[in-house]
């Protein structure tokens, strides 16, 4: 993996290590969710629900499934393509891509190469910043007063909303110890707060079950992260949402404990409660909650889990609640919920559908992608108004695509062997 690609660097070993993962190849490195090491409630000051009875039906009703194999091909009709990404920014440096914005530009990150002495990871320092359809990139700056965690970092998550970027970095080069620095850009004041630093949390932080997303609200940037609760090698892990206001002012807290896949719609919270990250939960549950800004706290959504399956991925946009329910042997499924009907279209995804996956939502459409697990490696487009399924691409490793307003962009590798770069192909959807 390079610096261009958008899983950070420090992961290496990701583009094969997690294909090894999510596949389940005998002798693969284990699994980044949190699932094998048993899992203890911290204390906390905010009440946790009391857990889902074992053995209800799914809170909801499913009225059509679709095979991703049906889909049809986009064309013009479907997408007016706007520009493809470069992987390279000048001066020998790289380039990758992280979000979209309403605009159609990117967040993105640039960096020299990395290097490997010895065996060993050498990072460069990332930048992240805006860059527009003519390449042109804008640094955001970086937080003035205050250092975080050690140097140099790497770019592992971020997100834009009406101009605010925020973003995780990690110095780390260890795929299960994945230290964290959030910041956040105000466009008003156009300058850099820190949100939070892991230390604050532990010195040794396990990779969350929902992996490494940050999400920004109205007022509020939100972030899960797995924690030891002991200093002992061999702990019991758990799992936090944490939460900062975006100008940084209100202090980094715990939002909910015992939870994963914090996703936000204006100022409203969601999240996922579940065996795997809730020892006090329903193995053969899951929860699906919203917290709103006043702190009122309701289940919109619950449903049962078989053996080995888990609630991998979430996203949230006004009037859909879409989530992935992982499964072995390529089976899992795309749920796609209308929340005022309770109805949901269900799609067969052909894939084991990891927590690494992409899977993004506008008011008009789902995409996603598998990331860089097995299975099916095509990038889709669920069209609300129109119920159809379109394939967008196909890049096996690398199947990532995103979703902002009324842009798309899809990934491909240009170039081959260890000269392929990821780039990203930026479209209009118009359905």
């Amino acid at each position: 993996m390079r610096a261009s690609l958008t899983l950070p660097t420090a992961l290496v070993l990701a583009l094969v290590g997690l294909t090894a993962c999510t596949s389940q190849e005998p002798g693969a490195a284990p699994s980044a969710k949190p699932t094998s090491p048993p899992v203890s409630p911290p204390a906390s000051s905010t009440p946790p629900p009391p857990p889902a009875a074992p053995g209800k039906p799914a809170s909801f009703r499913v009225v059509r499934t679709v095979d991703s194999a049906s889909a049809a091909p986009a064309t013009d009709q479907q997408r007016t393509r706007r520009y493809t990404t470069k992987h390279t920014a000048g001066d020998g440096k790289e380039s990758g891509v992280l979000d979209l914005t309403a605009t159609g530009s990117t967040v993105t990150s640039v960096s020299a190469k990395a290097t490997v002495t010895d065996g060993e990871i050498r990072l460069a320092e990332e930048q992240v910043g805006i860059t527009d359809a003519q390449a042109s990139f804008t640094p955001l700056p970086e937080a003035s007063g205050t250092k975080c965690g050690r140097s140099p970092r790497q770019t592992a998550a971020a997100t834009e909303r009406d101009g605010t970027v925020v973003w995780s970095e990690t110095a780390s080069t260890n795929l299960y110890n994945l230290d964290w620095c959030v910041f956040a850009y105000n466009p008003a004041s156009k300058s850099t707060v820190l949100l939070g630093d892991s230390a604050t949390v532990s010195n040794r932080i396990p990779p969350p079950a929902g992996g490494y997303a940050v999400t920004a609200g109205n007022k509020r940037a939100y972030w899960e992260t797995a924690y030891p609760l002991t200093d002992a090698e061999t702990t019991p892990i758990s799992a936090k949402i944490m939460t900062n206001s975006l100008d940084g002012r209100a202090g980094l807290t715990t939002a909910v404990d015992n939870a994963k896949l914090p996703r936000v719609q204006g100022d409203d919270l969601y999240y996922v409660r579940s065996g795997d990250v809730d020892a006090s939960f329903a193995q053969d549950r899951f929860e699906i909650r919203k917290r709103d800004a006043a702190g009122r706290d309701s289940q919109v959504v619950s449903g049962p889990l078989a053996k080995d399956q888990i609630l991998s991925t979430l996203s949230v946009s006004a009037g859909h609640i879409s989530w992935v329910i992982s499964g072995p042997d390529h089976s899992s499924l795309l749920h796609i919920l209308d929340v005022k009907a309770s109805t949901a279209v269900t799609v067969k995804l052909g894939h084991v559908g990891p927590p690494t996956m992409h899977l993004y939502s506008t008011d008009t459409l789902i995409a996603w992608g598998n990331g860089s697990a097995s299975g099916d490696p095509g990038e889709y487009v669920y069209d609300l108004v129109t119920g159809k399924l379109w394939k967008l691409g196909s890049q096996g490793g690398y199947s990532k695509i995103i979703a902002k307003g009324k842009y798309i962009a899809w990934a491909h590798i240009a170039g081959s062997g260890p000269d392929g770069r990821a780039v990203y192909d930026i479209a209009e959807w118009k359905g």
